[in-house]
């Protein structure tokens, strides 16, 4: 999960406000799920790992409890 982020507003009704992270355009989960085996799929995704644990072996692509793709 990348989280954008906090802009704090000065009012106590709405006191954050929230901005996207332009730099990387993910791909559209209906997109990817209705895509065809073999048929690419355009997008990006960040992920942050701690450095003593390095990066990560597998990484798998969710919504909700449904696995859409896994990357080992």
């Amino acid at each position: 999960m990348v989280l954008t982020s906090f802009d704090p507003t000065g009012d106590p009704s709405n006191p954050l406000v929230t901005r996207r992270f332009d730099r990387c355009q993910g791909a559209s989960h209906t997109a990817y799920k209705e895509a065809s085996e073999g048929q690419s799929v355009e997008g990006c995704a960040v992920f942050l790992a701690a450095e003593e644990t390095g990066a990560p072996s597998t990484v798998k692509w969710t919504r909700r409890s449904e696995a859409l793709d896994t990357w080992e």
